[in-house]
């Protein structure tokens, strides 16, 4: 058996990468040659490759979301090496480097159809914690207004309020979305969204009946949705008036990963939103408990 062996990812490696890359999905579509100089400067996280006789055949990150929570992405193992144990043996390493590291929660996300990974999310004992349905649609050109609001810090009680045991919120596990990775939406969280300006709402009877948390990213062609809640009908109200929000910034569609839960389901759909994709996107979750350090020394590159 040839030996693995896991060490941290080199400027150098990026040509290996970019061939595992197009070797799994062959047609450039990859993120992860985009991402690769700020994956490898990013100081909070940890990226990782496997080699075998000299050869890299294997890539895996961990990106550090808060003080507690780290989002694992980016594994990708060649085609021609898949079958081996790369995978298990990137996942684990990272794994083990975040317990070391003081541990939390970890995650990461899949698609539905994506058997050998569940297997392997489950071997490490990693549980289904939430499950998403990929949406878009168009901006609302020309319609009659919504009267989609931002919110300001002043709204923080009831927005919080809002969410308090809603079926959005159970059925995303307090989880939402930071542009493809999913992290705890505290009040906290909520908080710094709002004076960001990334939240909006409307209102009924003087109160907030209905809010939308938008993800920070610097993408322009679209309007990306984080979070959604309300009853009944004020969630179609809002995401009809966040289809408003798109054109009135001239975006050319909205992108809402919405969590798998029957009410907004419906309301996803009177709104005028079509799903994108034909498959769902699971996110998976494990505890990782602190492991003490062994002679002071962290994680180090190893061979199996």
């Amino acid at each position: 058996m040839q030996k693995i062996r896991i060490r941290a990812a080199q400027a150098a490696d990026r040509a290996d990468v970019a061939a595992i890359c197009d070797g799994v999905y062959g047609d450039g579509s990859d993120y992860i040659p985009k991402l690769w100089n700020d994956w490898l400067s990013d100081p909070g996280g940890e990226l990782i490759v496997a080699e075998i006789e000299g050869h890299v055949v294997g890539v895996a990150k961990r990106t550090h979301l808060a003080d507690d929570e780290s989002w694992l992405e980016g594994l990708r193992v060649n085609p021609t090496h898949q079958g081996q144990g790369i995978a298990s043996r990137l996942q684990a390493h990272l794994i083990d480097a975040f317990r070391r590291m003081g541990g939390g929660a970890l995650r990461f996300a899949t698609h539905s159809q994506n058997r050998p990974v569940h297997h392997l999310a489950a071997r490490d004992g990693f549980r289904h914690v939430a499950t998403y349905r990929l949406y878009e649609a168009e901006p609302a050109r020309g319609k009659v207004a919504i009267p989609l609001r931002p919110l300001t810090n002043d709204d923080l009680d009831q927005a919080w309020e809002l969410m308090q045991g809603s079926p959005r919120c159970s059925a995303a596990n307090s989880l939402y979305e930071t542009f493809w990775s999913w992290e705890t939406l505290t009040r906290e969280k909520l908080g710094a969204h709002l004076v960001r300006g990334s939240g909006w709402g409307i209102d009924k009877n003087d109160g907030l009946v209905a809010m939308a948390l938008l993800c920070d990213t610097d993408k322009e062609d679209a309007l990306d949705v984080s979070y959604v809640d309300g009853p009944g009908e004020a969630l179609e109200v809002v995401l009809v008036g966040l289809r408003e929000l798109a054109a009135r910034r001239g975006c050319e569609k909205v992108r809402f990963r919405a969590v798998e839960e029957p009410e907004l389901m419906d309301a996803v759909e009177r709104a005028g939103y079509w799903e994108s994709w034909d498959r769902k996107l699971r996110v998976y979750e494990t505890v990782a408990t602190p492991r003490l350090r062994e002679s002071g020394a962290g994680p180090q590159p190893y061979a199996v």
